[in-house]
């Protein structure tokens, strides 16, 4: 596996930029995983090509789908059991 720190570098800056980005007072406030995403795709193969994902940073973005999809599953099987059978029932959409 190759591993690559010109793409890893420009995550860790977009990382520690879309805080700050969505935080910035103008008439349009977004949230900070939207702007996570639109550097993302600024700075991804298709438009700018500064990083690409290949090696190491491939490795992550992987992880990162394996964790997301473990923690939807977690949250959605969580509320399931809650102690309160009515709102266990009103979360998931079940209405008697």
């Amino acid at each position: 596996m190759e591993f690559d720190g010109g793409a890893l570098l420009v995550t860790a800056v977009i990382a520690v930029l879309a805080p700050l980005i969505s935080e910035i007072p103008i008439g349009l406030r977004l949230p900070m995983v939207v702007v996570e995403v639109g550097l993302g795709i600024l700075v991804g193969p298709h438009v700018l090509g500064w990083a690409a994902p290949t090696g190491m940073l491939a490795l992550l973005g992987y992880f990162g789908l394996i964790f997301s999809s473990f923690w939807r599953e977690w949250n959605s099987t969580s509320m399931l059991f809650a102690a309160d059978p009515l709102s266990s029932r009103l979360k998931v959409g079940y209405f008697p």
